[in-house]
């Protein structure tokens, strides 16, 4: 999103720093499972490179926008950018993603749950960098649930929501777009429906709030998350249901 803001002239910072001078900045490694984003990685690398998540490949193959996007376009970016309707915070979050955070102090790390602080806010401090993601080896699993709804195929999504299995048996579902921040809600894997109620109760523990734009109001949305809740964790189950199928 810098390239536009640039463009439009809504932004005008006095220093631009290049993080592709980084070592591994551009570079995805998987090591025993785990998966490392550095700060550069494009939605492109993601495509193509098959030791990726199965989960975020899947959703960088449907990023809205042509190849100048993808190839331009890096996870890094989205989480730092912290668009409520982007799809890669909700993912992140819904992964266990560690973010590492570099600036004059050192490095530090912080949960992907505890980064996205609001609506195009995160726990970035102003002198410091996101360099780079680890994700765990879980997100190497073929079992995960996902759906996007949208007004059109152009526009920013009007909800996501993200389904996958937590280590303690039971389904992470992350709802995204439709909130200011990615919101989890965690159920049992029998569940075979959800409830507006459950949803607003874990909006509101979770400090994170309705989101409304140009696209949808906040009646709008929150209708629609639960479809889009409800059809990731069908999604999940079916997965799990073929993968355990003799």
């Amino acid at each position: 999103m810098l390239i536009p803001q640039l463009t439009r002239g809504t932004i005008a910072p006095d220093v631009l720093v290049d993080l592709h001078r980084l070592p591994g900045a551009a570079r995805l490694r998987t090591s025993a499972g785990a998966t490392t984003l550095g700060a550069m990685v494009s939605y492109t690398t993601l495509i193509r490179d098959p030791t990726a998540p199965p989960l975020l490949r899947h959703i960088a193959q449907g990023i809205t926008g042509g190849p100048q996007i993808r190839n331009q376009g890096t996870i890094a970016g989205s989480a730092c950018y912290a668009n409520p309707a982007s799809e890669m915070p909700t993912a992140l979050v819904a992964s266990g993603a560690i973010m590492r955070i570099a600036g004059p102090a050192g490095t530090r790390s912080c949960g992907a749950a505890d980064f996205f602080d609001g609506a195009f806010t995160t726990r970035l401090a102003p002198n410091e960098a996101l360099v780079a993601l680890d994700l765990p080896a879980s997100t190497n699993s073929p079992d995960y649930g996902y759906c996007k709804i949208k007004r059109s195929e152009s526009s920013w999504p009007i909800a996501t929501a993200t389904a996958l299995t937590s280590g303690n048996g039971m389904l992470n579902l992350v709802l995204g777009a439709a909130v200011t921040r990615p919101v989890t809600i965690t159920v049992p894997p029998e569940i075979s429906t959800l409830t507006v109620a459950t949803i607003d109760q874990a909006v509101e523990h979770q400090g994170a709030e309705w989101w409304a734009d140009e696209l949808a109001d906040i009646g709008y949305r929150r209708r629609v998350a639960i479809v889009a809740l409800t059809r990731a964790l069908a999604s999940l189950q079916e997965r799990i249901v073929k993968r355990d199928r003799p």
